[in-house]
């Protein structure tokens, strides 16, 4: 009866050891030293990198250049050079605490309303994607189950806090690095929701951490932005003017 009770207890301690190693925390724990540990991802304050890259909207596949500045988790700054129909753009928007703008054209516009509350939404998601925020007492994790991501297994968590839409984050089962995010996503100009998944591969080792060298983004299943990151680097000297409205 002993060696009975034994084995159904090391049994149960086994499984109960796989049940903890997919719950939220055991999740994190693991992706967050996937992505560099907790003193190499928040080490520096400002960070600055740069990509290139195709759009896909309104039929057409624009293809850009960008620069971007973060100060985690409220500031960002990024700048967009482009070509539409053999005409050359610049976009800048920059995000500064509760306030937002963007530039196109020397035309500067405040973000408001919706507008404002969406492109809040982007970067605050792009912030989670850093992982090492979700240790947090504000966020709420749950199970967000198990995919393939490229073929691979992917389990995930469901992020939520209040006065945000829930966001859901897949790591890859083996290796803990982030493969996925998913959300609702808005486009308040013209007036539609969509399902956004970006997916996230080809990991660098950064002066943050590991960071995706290459992005895709599917509104409802259709590729609408492929990009490829580089150039990545960090500083220990935070820049509020970066943040400034643009002119």
């Amino acid at each position: 009866m002993f060696k009975l009770f034994s084995t159904v207890s090391a049994t149960l301690l086994i499984f109960a050891g796989v049940a903890r190693a997919d719950e939220p925390q055991a999740i994190l724990d693991k992706a967050i030293a996937a992505h560099g540990g907790e003193a190499k991802i928040n080490k520096y304050p400002l960070l600055t990198w740069k990509s290139k890259g195709t759009v896909h909207v309104m039929g057409m596949d624009i293809a850009f250049t960008a620069d971007y500045v973060r100060q985690y988790p409220d500031k960002a700054k990024t700048t967009i050079d482009g070509e539409v129909m053999g005409q050359k753009f610049n976009f800048v928007q920059v995000v500064r605490g509760n306030k937002a703008w963007h530039s196109f054209a020397g035309n500067v516009m405040e973000l408001e309303g919706e507008m404002g509350d969406e492109v809040q939404f982007q970067l605050y998601t792009e912030g989670l994607t850093r992982v090492l925020p979700l240790k947090d007492k504000e966020y709420t994790l749950a199970p967000a189950g198990e995919i393939m991501v490229n073929d691979k297994p992917a389990v995930g968590i469901k992020v939520s806090r209040k006065n945000h839409r829930d966001v859901n984050l897949f790591f890859d089962k083996a290796t803990g690095m982030l493969v996925k995010a998913q959300s609702r996503g808005k486009d308040p100009a013209q007036g539609i929701e969509f399902d956004q998944e970006t997916f996230v591969s080809d990991y660098k080792d950064t002066p943050a951490g590991n960071r995706p060298g290459k992005l895709v983004i599917k509104r409802d299943g259709n590729v609408y932005l492929e990009a490829e990151y580089f150039d990545f680097k960090g500083s220990d000297k935070p820049d509020d003017s970066q943040f400034d409205q643009p002119k």
